[in-house]
């Protein structure tokens, strides 16, 4: 949001996928030429536009039923939870990858890539 080259997106409506894929291409983020027309390729080809106005009363008890609890939660830790054979877990404010990482015995830099937070960790050149 506070990069000027993106900052016109913002003005679109969350849930206009269009608009953001031709707005992201448009804006420099993909070098493919194809790139809005896969990306909305593919949110139609999987219905992920129906996530768009997603709440918690419009959850399907079997997409709850599909969540299961990996890591119990405690008061320190944070639960790790499985969707789809997917791991993820609910960050805290001022939780930070370093201390995630720690927690999770994982380097920072691998759960910033996985997280696609590049910036985070910037590769250095002789790497």
């Amino acid at each position: 949001m506070n990069k000027v080259r993106y900052r016109s997106l913002f003005s679109l409506n969350t849930t206009d996928y269009k608009g953001w894929a031709y707005g992201l291409k448009g804006a420099g983020y993909a070098t493919n030429p194809n790139y809005a027309h896969r990306l909305i390729d593919i949110i139609e080809c999987y219905e992920l536009y129906r996530f768009d106005t997603m709440n918690a009363s419009s959850v399907s008890k079997n997409e709850i039923l599909n969540t299961q609890t990996v890591v119990p939660e405690n008061a320190s830790l944070h639960a790790i939870y499985m969707y789809n054979d997917n791991y993820y877990l609910n960050v805290r404010k001022g939780d930070a990858f370093r201390n995630l990482a720690k927690e999770l015995n994982i380097s920072a830099r691998k759960l910033a890539h996985n997280n696609e937070q590049f910036a985070q960790f910037p590769f250095r050149s002789g790497r």
